[in-house]
């Protein structure tokens, strides 16, 4: 007969820690290979638009999808990280139905408005009419991604990261497969991109919402969607601000370049974010845990110090592999956009910078300091929109990417900073 020895509490504790980490860092794998996958898509689809369309044609399209993108991670007022935040501790018809209602009394007004004054600035950028016609149903279409944002951020919260992911990548592969199909067909136009695109989106949307039984089922729940409102408040203008520094420098400059800019511009800041699947992977596996170490500063901040170590690591090698690639690698997959090498080179620091400040960010936003997060980007946001009006119609995209990394390096200070303050010794901010 052979005995066994009973773990002493120390013992409990420490394999405990080492399952946690090791389950961590098999989620953080698992989200930055998905990433990596969608980001792969973009390098299959980017050239492929770009031969099809030309730089007129590739700045029109950037022009709907990436406008309308912003207006609908805009209304969603924070309610998904909330609904990740609270995933444990609410029911999810609770919190799924909160979003339905703010899409509906908030969401939908604020559209309409858009609809209607929106389409000058496309006009002013000399974009042919059609245009004018798609943003207004990719406005409409885009109410629905505050349910389904919502939808995979709760499985996020309660640590379901295959899901998650599988959710996340959906819209993605689906247009993927559409265009390439009809850039195979020699089908490939504005009007047919625009049209894959929004297919895309919406299949992968409406099938997310239906397989995780997310459509709203009641009246919302009031101090359920009052805690959601309150968190997501605080997170609100640090989303805005997110949407400012990563997309908004190419809204700013619809009416004030050309489309053939704008274009290039499109490409560069595509080809830059190399290494973002890197950041957002390993912030979103690493949030949960961050979570549950709140309580604990030392532990928290060492896992987050460990994670910021790598990401840094790996984000430098990706940057410096796309700079000695990219003068190659643009002219022969686009068939020309020489002129976005440039402005690529100067936006790659700059995507260093973010990667770091999104993992500092993710370990605020844990800690219930979501406020503390909106504020560093809300620093990035003013230099981008402050700066870029003026800077753009002198040096052009040249000249916002130079913005760019400036407001990603401030970002980066300001989050890291706020982070570290969650030692022992100090006490939490809220």
């Amino acid at each position: 007969m052979t005995s066994t020895k009973a773990e002493s509490a120390p013992e409990r504790g420490q394999n405990a820690e080492r399952g946690s980490d090791a389950r961590q860092k098999f989620e953080t794998i698992l989200s930055t290979l998905a990433g990596f996958g969608v980001f792969g898509l973009a390098l299959i689809t980017g050239p492929m638009l770009g031969r099809a369309l030309d730089e007129d044609g590739r700045g029109s399209l950037a022009a709907v999808v990436v406008s309308t993108q912003i207006i609908s991670w805009a209304i969603m007022f924070g309610l998904p990280q909330a609904t990740a935040y609270y995933a444990t501790k609410h029911r999810r018809t609770a919190l799924i139905n909160t979003t339905w209602w703010f899409a509906a009394l908030v969401g939908v007004p604020v559209i309409a408005v858009i609809a209607y004054v929106g389409p000058g600035l496309l006009e002013r950028g000399g974009h042919p009419p059609l245009v004018t016609q798609w943003f207004r149903l990719y406005l409409v279409l885009g109410l629905l991604v505050l349910p389904y944002t919502t939808a995979y951020d709760w499985l996020r919260g309660r640590m379901e990261n295959g899901r998650f992911n599988l959710w996340r990548s959906l819209p993605v592969v689906l247009t993927t497969a559409f265009i390439f199909g009809l850039f195979v067909a020699g089908r490939l136009t504005l009007t047919s991109a625009l049209a894959a695109t929004a297919l895309g989106n919406v299949i992968g949307w409406l099938t997310t919402i239906y397989v995780e039984r997310a459509l709203p089922t009641a009246r919302p729940d009031i101090g359920v969607a009052r805690e959601q409102l309150h968190y997501g408040s605080r997170i609100w203008v640090g989303t805005l601000s997110n949407l400012v520094v990563a997309r908004f420098d190419q809204f700013l400059m619809i009416p004030l370049i050309d489309a053939g800019q704008l274009g290039l511009y499109v490409v560069a800041s595509t080809a830059a974010q190399a290494s973002s699947p890197l950041s957002q992977g390993v912030a979103l596996a690493v949030f949960p845990y961050l979570r549950e170490d709140a309580d604990d500063g030392a532990a928290s901040w060492a896992r987050t110090r460990k994670v910021l170590i790598w990401t840094g690591a790996l984000s430098v090698a990706i940057g410096l592999g796309m700079a000695a690639v990219a003068p190659f690698a643009i002219p022969w997959l686009f068939g020309g956009f020489r002129g976005a090498i440039v402005p690529l080179l100067i936006l790659l620091p700059g995507q260093v910078f973010w990667n770091l400040g999104n993992v500092a960010s993710s370990k605020l936003e844990a800690d219930d300091r979501p406020g503390a997060s909106s504020w560093a980007l809300a620093v990035a946001a003013v230099i981008t929109v402050i700066a870029v009006p003026f800077v753009v119609p002198t040096y052009g995209i040249r000249g916002a990417a130079v913005v760019t990394t400036i407001a990603q390096f401030a970002f980066m200070a300001w989050a890291i900073i706020a982070a570290r303050r969650d030692v022992p010794g100090t006490s939490v901010r809220k």
